[in-house]
């Protein structure tokens, strides 16, 4: 009888082991629906959301600090750190000040809602269709009135 130990040999059992988790993520705006929301790429090593200028992911609500959340990526994948807003950063509607993200948890930060997002999720690739759809016209190709808006 062979043990299932022996399908995988050490080397490869330790590179499963330190595998660098998946770096490339997005963010979707879920809430409140907006035709100009697009699907917002995560550029690691670190992206500020709020309302300043400077930030990283500007959202213009009262209700968001001007730098609200910070969205960093460590060993471990993405995480969320609440940079002491007034407001608070809730992960899948429970109030972090840090959190570990993984594909599907709902970020609200003020009265918006973001949706976290894998690469490799194919509800990204579905985004990306959609936006295409909204921003290029489809007989010639080119961009349309909303993507210059």
């Amino acid at each position: 009888m062979t043990s299932t130990a022996t399908i995988f040999g050490n080397d490869d059992l330790a590179a499963m082991i330190h595998a660098r988790p998946e770096t490339k993520a997005s963010l979707v705006q879920i809430y409140p629906a907006s035709a100009s929301a697009s699907l917002v790429e995560l550029r690691g090593p670190r992206m500020t959301i709020g309302r300043d200028a400077q930030c990283n992911i500007e959202v213009t609500d009262d209700f968001i600090s001007r730098v609200h959340a910070m969205l960093e990526v460590t060993e471990r994948g993405w995480r969320i750190i609440d940079r002491g807003s007034l407001n608070g950063t809730y992960v899948n509607e429970v109030k972090a000040s840090e959190q570990p993200l993984f594909p599907g948890d709902r970020i609200r930060v003020g009265n918006h809602i973001f949706k976290f997002l894998s690469a490799d999720d194919i509800e990204v690739q579905y985004h990306e269709a959609i936006y295409e759809m909204m921003t290029f016209d489809a007989l010639t190709g080119t961009h349309n009135r909303r993507y210059f808006e």
